[in-house]
């Protein structure tokens, strides 16, 4: 068990469509596409697929996975298991800040956490 009574995330876990969704959310955020529908556009998929992605409908396909790692560097173990040995080191330095900024709850699937107002 790890610190704080929590049990470390088990491989399937890891790889489900819930996970990677949350994934290529954070990964857009990152990336710095205020839109779901520029990040869709970048990768040249409707914005209605890669809402079903993000929305765990859909399992991202390796077509569109390829195009994430061509147009954005994201690794395809990254996307499909969490894996980040594979990710640029500034983006995954930028990747663990928008994780550590983001919140996720079952009937909002993405918030950022709410702090003093700059």
């Amino acid at each position: 068990m790890m610190q704080g009574g929590k049990k470390p995330p088990v491989l399937a876990d890891l790889e489900s469509k819930e996970a990677i969704a949350e994934r290529l959310e954070i990964a857009r955020i990152a990336l710095g596409y205020a839109t779901q529908q520029a990040f869709a556009a970048s990768v040249q998929i409707t914005p209605s697929k890669w809402n079903n992605y993000v929305a765990a409908r859909d399992r991202i396909p390796l077509n569109v996975a390829l195009e994430l790692r061509k147009k954005h560097r994201l690794s395809l173990d990254w996307i499909y298991s969490a894996d980040p040995t594979g990710l640029p080191l500034a983006l995954a330095r930028r990747i663990d800040e928008v994780s550590a900024s983001v919140e996720r709850s079952p009937t909002q699937p993405h918030r950022r956490k709410t702090g003093p107002q700059r």
